[in-house]
């Protein structure tokens, strides 16, 4: 499963992913987890849900930005284009 963001929502369904057993990766624009909910006061609850989702076995890519989905002719999504910051 691919997430793109790790503010609450992203790290929440790479958490609840992880857990049911999927292979999760997490791309981040930024250092680390933020979005608008670092910025809105979800700081503190942020910081329990990106742990909860890392513990679960979620791999985070950072300084990564999703520039494109790759889709095939039948329109399923096969993958996703990326740019690593300063590259």
């Amino acid at each position: 499963m691919l997430v793109v963001g790790f503010g609450c929502a992203g790290a929440a369904a790479a958490y609840e992913s992880a857990a049911a057993g999927a292979d999760v990766l997490v791309l981040q624009r930024a250092g680390g987890p933020g979005g608008s909910s670092a910025l809105s006061g979800g700081r503190l609850v942020m910081e329990k849900v990106v742990a909860a989702a890392e513990d679960a076995g979620a791999a985070v890519q950072a300084d990564t930005l999703a520039t494109a989905l790759i889709v095939d002719d039948s329109g399923r999504v096969g993958g996703v284009t990326v740019r690593r910051r300063g590259r």
